[in-house]
């Protein structure tokens, strides 16, 4: 299976590259990094601060379910018999400073964890994990070695905690 992995990782960076280069005929130059346009990534996040409150501020208020997709993909995958884990995921120093400093965050991660309890799904919150700048490659990537520090310290959550 790991072969696999490794061809198919390896195809995404061939099709991500030939679609950077069609995409630029003609086209100003786009600031890029190895995980593709930098741009693609802004709607991953709130466009403002006061988008993010008003987003955390909802949740808060009604608890009582996830978004559509997560309900959707979790069901799923209960369904499958599959224990559901969310991993609250590291971020950059300027990106928590930016979102997740905010009032908001505590309230809305306590909800999320209590909603997740009731639900039965475990919360592992690894978003302090990574503490520098130089663990990032932009505001929400981490570097290969944070990467794999990352992924064995979860794994290591993963092992010795297990529902």
């Amino acid at each position: 299976m790991l072969p696999l992995v490794a061809n198919r990782a390896n195809a995404w960076k061939n099709i991500e590259l030939l679609r950077r280069s069609m995409g630029v005929i003609g086209m100003p130059h786009a600031a890029t990094n190895s995980m593709g346009r930098v741009g693609d990534f802004a709607a991953l996040e709130a466009g403002s601060t006061s988008i993010f409150d008003a987003q955390a501020r909802a949740f808060i208020e009604h608890p009582d379910h996830f978004n559509a997709s997560y309900e959707a993909m979790f069901s799923q995958a209960q369904r499958a018999g599959m224990d559901v884990v969310i991993v609250m995921m590291p971020m950059s120093p300027p990106h928590r400073q930016i979102f997740y400093a905010r009032p908001f965050w505590p309230q809305y991660l306590e909800a999320l964890e209590a909603l997740a309890a009731q639900r039965g799904i475990r919360v592992i919150d690894a978003s302090n994990w990574m503490l520098s700048e130089q663990d990032f490659v932009d505001h929400l990537h981490m570097t290969q070695e944070a990467a794999h520090d990352f992924s064995v310290r979860l794994g290591g959550e993963l092992a010795t905690h297990r529902q």
